[in-house]
This record gives C-alpha cells, sequence and structure tokens, in this order.
C-alpha cells in the first residue's frame, strides 16, 4: 500500500480517478468549525438560505477539542500542504473537514458511486496503537435525513500504519462500518461487525438508493485514537452522477519571479513562497561580471543574497550585473581625423608651389 508520489492517488482510485479534475483547497478558504455547522448553516437547517455548501469546512462535535487545519507539516507530493489533523491531547476528541455538494441529492444514490478515495498518513508523535485517518459518508434518505454513515477505516481493512509514511486507499475496494447509524429512523440499516465491503452495499436495496449527502475526512473518538494523535489527509476523490470532488489541500503561496541578465539565481525564477514567509536568493554573476544591485519583491540585498519582504502577493526580483572594470574604462572621445589629398590635390598643390617660387625669382631679377 505504500507509494512515494502523489500520482498514486489516481492508481489507488481505479475508478473514476481520470476524469476527477483536483481542485486546490487553500487554508483560506477552509469554513471554521463554528461557521460550517455541518454545512446546515446558523438555523441547523439544511436548504433555507444559508448553507455552506460546494465548500470544505471543519466538523465535530465542538470547537476547542481537536484541530483540523491545512498547513505546511506534512507536504504531499508536490504540493506544499494538506490537511492536518491533531488531538492536541485531549482524549476521545473528534474532528474532521467536510464538503456538501449543492444539489440536496448530494453526490447522488450510493449505487452510482464510480470512485472513492483518500490519502492519509499517521504522523510521528502519534502512539502506536493509533489507526490513520478515517473516510466517512454520510447516507441520507429521500426525505434529506441524516440516516447513518458509511466509515472506512485502516483497521478494519488490515492496512498497517506506519508512522509518517503516505498511504492510497480505494475505499471502494474495501470494508466499511456504519459508525452513526440512526437506529431510530432506519433500525433495518444496522450492519453486522466489522461491516461489509463497499461493493456490496452498493448491491444491498437497503443501501443502494441512499444519496451520498457527503464526504468527511478526519479521526473519530473511541478507542482507535489516542490523545496524542497527529495525522494528515489530502487527494480526497468522490465521483458520483449527481456530483464530485476532487481535493487537493495547499497552503496559500506566491511565486517569485527573478530577471539576472548576466548572472544566474538560486532558487530559479518562478519558485513559490508561502504566504508570510521571506524567500532569499543567492544571485551569482557570470564569469566577467560582478553585482551591482537587486530590487523588488520589498526586499534587501545584503553581500550576493537578495531576501525578499514577507511574501503578499506574485512579485518580481531584477538583480543588476555589470561587466567587471566597465565603470573605470575611461571615456572614448571623438577625435577629427586628418584631411588627406588625393593624387590631383598633391598636383594641384605642387603646381601652385612652384609657381609661386618662380614669381618670387622673377621679381628678385
Amino acid at each position: 500500500m505504500h507509494r512515494k508520489l502523489k500520482l498514486a492517488a489516481c492508481f489507488a482510485a481505479i475508478i473514476g480517478c481520470a476524469s476527477a479534475q483536483a481542485t486546490t483547497v487553500l487554508d483560506t478558504q477552509l469554513v471554521p468549525i463554528d461557521d460550517f455547522k455541518w454545512a446546515a448553516g446558523s438555523d441547523g437547517v439544511y436548504e433555507n438560505g444559508d448553507d455552506k455548501y460546494d465548500q470544505w469546512g471543519v466538523v465535530g462535535p465542538d470547537s476547542g477539542r481537536g484541530t483540523a487545519t491545512i498547513t505546511a507539516n506534512h507536504p504531499w507530493g508536490a504540493g506544499n500542504g494538506s490537511l492536518e489533523l491533531s488531538a492536541n491531547g485531549v482524549t476521545s476528541s473528534k474532528i474532521g473537514a467536510a464538503y456538501y455538494p449543492e444539489a440536496t441529492v448530494g453526490f447522488g444514490p450510493l449505487k452510482d458511486l464510480t470512485a472513492v478515495s483518500f490519502d492519509w498518513k499517521r504522523a510521528i508523535g502519534s502512539a502506536p496503537t493509533d489507526s490513520g485517518p478515517v473516510m466517512r459518508l454520510m447516507l441520507f434518505n429521500a426525505a434529506n435525513i441524516h440516516v447513518g454513515t458509511l466509515a472506512w477505516e485502516a483497521i478494519n481493512n488490515s492496512v498497517a500504519v506506519t508512522d509518517d509514511q503516505w498511504e492510497s486507499s480505494n475505499v471502494m475496494l474495501g470494508k466499511v462500518f456504519n459508525s452513526n447509524f440512526k437506529a431510530d429512523v432506519a433500525p433495518e440499516l444496522r450492519l453486522p461487525s466489522p461491516g461489509l465491503t463497499f461493493a456490496e452495499l452498493m448491491r444491498n436495496p437497503l443501501f443502494q438508493d441512499l444519496n451520498v449527502r457527503a464526504v468527511e475526512v478526519g479521526y473519530g473518538k473511541g478507542g482507535t485514537w489516542s490523545d496524542a494523535f497527529v495525522g494528515a489527509v489530502d487527494n480526497v476523490i468522490v465521483e458520483g452522477s449527481a456530483a464530485t470532488v476532487a481535493a487537493d489541500f495547499e497552503m496559500t503561496s506566491y511565486a517569485v519571479t527573478i530577471a539576472a541578465a548576466n548572472g544566474t539565481a538560486l532558487p530559479a525564477s518562478g519558485t513559490r513562497v508561502l504566504a508570510g514567509q521571506t524567500l532569499p536568493i543567492e544571485l551569482t554573476p557570470n564569469t566577467d561580471y560582478e553585482l551591482v544591485n537587486a530590487t523588488g519583491c520589498g526586499g534587501t540585498l545584503s553581500g550576493s543574497t537578495f531576501t525578499t519582504a514577507a511574501a503578499t502577493a506574485d512579485c518580481t526580483v531584477t538583480a543588476t550585473f555589470r561587466r567587471i572594470g566597465a565603470a573605470a574604462d575611461a571615456p572614448v572621445t571623438n577625435t577629427r581625423a586628418v584631411p588627406t589629398m588625393n593624387e590631383w590635390g598633391l598636383a594641384l598643390l605642387a603646381l601652385l608651389t612652384a609657381g609661386a617660387a618662380a614669381l618670387r625669382l622673377r621679381r628678385r631679377r
């Protein structure tokens, strides 16, 4: 199950991954838990005008316990971040991030799903007994009532959890259990322990027509997560007949363009820097050139290192190099050319000279 590249998410989601285009979810776009309210808005009622649809938001029993934030602490593949989950020393805490499509049917019926997958890891510092992050699918009936939650967890799928090792899991090829069974609403949906395969439920008449209203990734209170748990999630894919989400959690960053004619710059032009952070740039002149100055991005030059100000937008650094000795060279002055005569001019001059000499000699006589 080990994966070394971010593209492994597509191999894990064998069905439908090719058609799910990833959307970047930035740290500033994750809706806080007090505003998200499980996408039901401040009034707690679905479809009432204040719902947080088509957005990722933090969910949990209450705020101030575990945390779910997009950070740069666990970057995955070519990205600069992921969704970090932390128990913060609280026993039996529960936190995660969820996404609700705008349509009442969510992603559509369970039987019509074509891709369900996510990448996850347990971070160093967690307890050895901690499971990895979990994925949950919220099942709603035709009356838009939450009747149960299907949950995929590593421990129920015989997946070994290793600290700081990213895993890519295709939920549709695994086993799920009902983690939020509504016995008073739909007692017939109780699943046998330890659950059924996803494929079995897609064919089960009791489940197959239930709408997958939302997806959640996180960890949940119970015996499989300690108060030391830290984990991360990225590349969440759910593809259904009514909606699709493919979320890539990243940190806000800005591009630094570097113009350095007659020299080189490290890192290269186009390097991205996290919001609020600075970027040191080492400037090296080409042979026979020297660094004169560098400006841009609100930065300062010290020796051969130019350091930008804290990043707030894309910006450009311009480094100026000049040829060594160019400033010390004497200025070139224009000199008049000495006029010269051609053969006819010389002959005329000789004739005039000879005439003048003959005239002087005649006068003397």
